[in-house]
């Protein structure tokens, strides 16, 4: 069946749950020493996000938070064995209209080391089986049926200025209410102090990594500019 644009939007919305979660590596804070409290913490990671005049023309999709991505994302971050997020902040999504939604997720841990140790695991095989893992699971949930999900790690040169950086691209192949789909998704993971930021694409179309590249240089001029080298303070 040739996938209709409610088709495509049904289900990546579903599975779009899923790349947000795999940003869940990575550090974000701000170089404002008053930013201390969950809230104002908060304020930064939201202020570093992909925003609508980053993305012109695109259709909006507002981020809605509810008990299922929440666990999701807990089971994920169980999983890797992410430290304790300190503030969180997740963007809206961005639908170009041709099958690709565009997110990011911002994190702020309760140091440098922590954000370090969690980009390293982000990185790992470990990671790449628990989001394959929940992946698998959310296509499930919804009656899927031959579900395949493949994921793989990408290669990211070094950046000035960030502590660290990976990426991983997934495929997940499905069948649900007699639609036979493919889904393609990106996640590319930055860290900086105690912030961790990731960009997320996921759609029908598997898009070239220099595709991401407008999004991600966004994101990293922000948490530089927002996040000191040491981290955000943060008072529990």
């Amino acid at each position: 069946m040739k996938p209709t644009r409610s088709n495509v939007r049904t289900i990546a919305g579903v599975v779009l749950a899923t790349a947000v979660v795999s940003s869940g590596a990575l550090p974000a804070a701000s170089a404002n020493p008053a930013a201390r409290t969950k809230a104002q913490a908060r304020a930064v990671a939201k202020d570093v996000n992909l925003r609508s005049s980053d993305f012109r023309g695109f259709k909006v999709h507002p981020y809605q938070s509810s008990k299922g991505a929440k666990a999701t994302d807990k089971r994920y971050a169980e999983c890797v064995g992410f430290a304790p997020v300190f503030a969180k902040a997740h963007s809206d999504a961005f639908d170009n209209g041709r099958g690709g939604i565009f997110s990011s997720v911002t994190e702020i841990v309760s140091s440098r080391r922590a954000a370090r140790h969690d980009s390293q695991l982000a990185a790992s095989q470990r990671a790449r089986d628990c989001l394959k893992r929940e992946i698998t699971d959310i296509a499930k949930a919804v009656n899927a049926k031959d579900v395949k999900v493949t994921v793989a790690p990408e290669a990211e040169a070094a950046v000035e200025g960030i502590d660290s950086i990976y990426g991983v691209r997934y495929t997940a192949v499905f069948t649900v209410l007699g639609y036979h789909g493919t889904l393609h998704g990106w996640s590319i993971g930055i860290a900086r102090g105690n912030t961790e930021v990731s960009l997320n694409e996921v759609g029908t179309m598997d898009v070239p990594r220099a595709n991401l590249d407008n999004a991600l240089s966004t994101l990293i001029g922000r948490v530089e500019g927002k996040v000191p080298t040491k981290g955000l303070p943060v008072r529990h």
